[in-house]
């Protein structure tokens, strides 16, 4: 593959091979083949990085086995949470009672009413029975478990005995 430069209607461009060479009508030039306005005024060859298609196949499938960690899954790993511990969250519109929610930890997320999903999923559902308008949430700052601490805490202190080990 080769890549052309175009200059269209491009008076006093300057040839790279021959610098003393200007274009005075959009074409003409030495690396210029039709000496018109859109004419090529050099050509680069294509820079690309050959890989072969195996090679790239066996990358494919290396990262498509990998699957990324569940973060709370690492957290109930490491003991800072376990796996059927209670977590609560409130939630309200300011000027309002807000209203309790009681969730379950397992590994793979947070159950409320019967339905397993990440942190802030599961936190949105219950904001939502609020407040149907609302589109986000971050769960790891509004589940607290039973001593009132939200679990990014734990979240905070396995980060913290990874960087000691």
């Amino acid at each position: 593959m080769i890549v052309s430069f175009v200059f269209v209607g491009c008076k006093g461009a300057v040839n790279p091979e021959n610098p003393d060479d200007t274009e005075q009508s959009g074409g003409g030039g030495t690396n210029n083949p039709s000496g018109s306005d859109g004419s090529i005024l050099f050509n680069m060859p294509d820079l690309e990085i050959k890989t072969s298609d195996e090679k790239i196949e066996k990358e494919i499938k290396e990262i498509s086995d990998k699957k990324p960690e569940n973060l709370l899954e690492l957290v109930v790993k490491a003991g800072f949470l376990t796996d059927g511990e209670k977590v609560y969250m409130e939630y309200g519109p300011k000027g309002t009672k807000k209203k309790r929610f009681e969730g379950i930890v397992h590994i793979n997320g947070i159950e409320v009413n019967g339905v397993i999903s990440s942190p802030s999923i599961s936190s949105l559902r219950c904001i939502q029975e609020i407040s149907p308008t609302r589109t986000t949430n971050n769960g790891w700052v509004t589940w607290k478990t039973m001593d009132g601490k939200v679990i990014n805490d734990k979240w905070e202190k396995y980060q913290k005995s990874i960087i000691q080990k």
